[in-house]
């Protein structure tokens, strides 16, 4: 948990968290996995106009309780938290929390993606709702 704190909105490359952490790439997988499914992170798929390349694309991952990841990732007092390279990685999970909100109460329910361009260019939030994106 403390490997994948410190990527909080950043693009999840799961080899990188295996290295990282130690542990083998099939049970960092698991790992994230169950930790999806616990519902302590979440994952924001790619936007491309092609639905079948956002399964293929590496998604994005927030912790739902940014407090969680701020102290897994050792900052336990403000000014070192205002003093480290992730805090607009916590302000981007803010944003995404309150856009997973305004999601939810969406009918129908929109999704949320990140689109990024080849030259490293990023939108972080696209909303697509009713097939259309904003």
């Amino acid at each position: 948990m403390q490997t994948l704190a410190v990527r909080i909105g950043n693009i999840l490359n799961q080899a990188d968290v295996a290295k990282d952490s130690g542990i083998n790439h099939p049970t960092t997988h698991r790992y994230i996995k169950l930790l999806e499914m616990s519902n302590i992170i979440q994952r924001v798929p790619g936007f491309f106009g092609n639905r079948g390349k956002r399964v293929v694309k590496s998604p994005k991952v927030y912790f739902v309780d940014p407090a969680l990841s701020i102290f897994l990732s050792g900052y336990l007092d403000e000014e070192s938290i205002i003093r480290s390279r992730e805090l607009g990685g916590y302000f981007e999970t803010m944003v995404f929390l309150h856009l997973r909100e305004l999601c939810e109460m969406m009918q129908p329910r929109a999704a949320i993606h990140y689109w990024r361009i080849t030259k490293g260019r990023e939108v972080d939030f696209v909303l697509e709702h009713a097939r259309k994106y904003h």
